[in-house]
């Protein structure tokens, strides 16, 4: 099975699992670069690209990446538990997808265009 398969597998079964915590991280086994998603309350695939594990370098190329796709990073606050306290804020760039086929190509360009790598056998899949 490839890697375009492999990650839309991952997203597919996202979709069907209920669990409030559910993810999928898409990481590169060699740099540990990763796009992560979770399911939305609305069924969505939701894409975060934390602003924390980018370089300066790749916060400018995501910057780029997402502004041509009319999105804009936003500061998120962290709770200390669901329906907790803020205890911290996070800078992230958030797209929501309907289509397991479209986050999964967003993935492989995400990989090409922020982080220089191309798509391939080195990709781990960590999912709950």
């Amino acid at each position: 099975m490839n890697h375009q398969h492999k990650i839309s597998d991952a997203l597919s079964a996202l979709l069907q699992r209920q669990n409030e915590d559910a993810f999928v991280i898409i990481e590169d086994s060699r740099t540990n670069k990763f796009v992560q998603f979770a399911r939305t309350d609305d069924g969505l695939l939701l894409l975060d690209l934390p602003a924390v594990a980018l370089t300066e370098t790749e916060f400018e190329k995501a910057t780029q990446f997402f502004e041509q796709r009319g999105v804009v990073g936003q500061e998120h606050e962290l709770l200390s538990e669901p329906d907790g306290v803020a205890v911290d804020s996070i800078f992230t760039f958030n797209v929501e997808y309907e289509s397991v086929s479209e986050a999964t190509k967003t993935v492989e360009e995400i990989f090409k265009s922020v982080f220089g790598i191309k798509a391939g056998s080195g990709f781990r899949i960590n999912e709950n």
